[in-house]
């Protein structure tokens, strides 16, 4: 997972989530996400405005009403892991991939609040 934002230049530390094929499929990687959400709350949460969700769309867009507390988080997903943000919450920002060492990537994000 990569920084995460609030509505001003806070950020939290990137961290890179992996989880051996052996483990896969019990649930680790996303207790993993939830714990670094916790802390991005816990750590930057501001107060959101306006157009903070996705690619320019209105936090109203996103059911998240403008002040209210929280963080955007915005993450570089390898491709093949795209499906497993997914079903953790999180949408494509804008589709356009990328290369991390070597391996195809794309930034995905979601709002957070308590």
């Amino acid at each position: 997972m990569g920084p995460c934002r609030g509505g001003g230049s806070r950020g939290c530390p990137s961290v890179r989530l992996a989880v051996r094929w052996v483990a896969r499929g019990a649930g680790l990687g996303a207790r993993l996400v939830a714990a670094v959400e916790a802390a991005a709350l816990e750590r930057a949460a501001v107060p959101l405005e306006g157009a903070v969700p996705l690619e320019g769309s209105a936090a109203t867009n996103a059911g998240v009403v403008p002040g209210t507390s929280g963080v955007r988080v915005v993450l570089s997903a390898q491709e093949q892991a795209m499906g497993f943000y997914q079903r953790c919450g999180y949408q494509a920002v804008s589709g356009r991939r990328y290369l991390d060492a070597g391996i195809p990537h794309q930034d995905m994000a979601r709002v957070l609040t308590p």
